[in-house]
């Protein structure tokens, strides 16, 4: 019989033990719940893609892939301006979503900017060509700084005098030209 009542009692003890370690981490994880959230809370939020709506593009000049200049002069009201790159997940996924507007807009109101060699963007080049005015450059090229592009995809609409209507690196972040036309 005392066998069962040191067993028994051991196990109290086990148990008292494990209740006071276990409310012990209970409360760091609050303690630590609290300091992620703090920190959270506390980080800047990220900066935009691009040039963010009501800002105005740089002046700008390039060459597009077929032999024409294309420049600040040449936007139309409004213009659907897309950068991408062959290497990016999420430009292949706003793609079809971006020929979409595109088709709908009409070529001459569309600017499509590739990122990359011309043997690295050509697939891409070829479907934007049908719907857009494609230029070829590297990240840091002209239109990417005109734009502030800080990444891809960015998509925005532009006024003919170069103000940024709406920016984003999905289409859903741009209104339809039937929102345009609303008052």
């Amino acid at each position: 019989m005392t066998v069962v009542i040191i067993a028994v009692t051991v196990l109290g003890v086990l148990v008292l033990v494990d209740l006071v370690l276990t409310l012990g981490v209970v409360k760091r994880l609050r303690t630590h719940a609290a300091l992620i959230e703090q920190a959270l809370s506390a980080r800047d939020p990220l900066p935009p893609i691009m040039a963010p709506r009501g800002a105005t593009v740089a002046p700008f000049e390039a060459r597009t892939v077929d032999g024409k200049t294309f420049s600040l002069n040449d936007l139309a009201d409004p213009t659907l301006v897309g950068f991408f790159s062959a290497d990016c997940p999420a430009c292949g996924e706003n793609l079809p979503a971006f020929l979409d507007r595109a088709r709908a807009l009409g070529r001459d109101r569309v600017l499509a900017v590739t990122h990359g060699t011309t043997d690295e963007v050509s697939d891409l080049v070829a479907k934007l060509s049908a719907v857009a005015s494609v230029v070829t450059e590297a990240p840091d090229g002209p239109l990417g700084r005109a734009f502030a592009v800080r990444g891809v995809p960015a998509l925005c609409l532009v006024e003919p005098t170069g103000t940024v209507v709406a920016s984003g690196s999905e289409m859903a972040a741009l209104p339809t030209p039937a929102d345009l036309s609303r008052p």
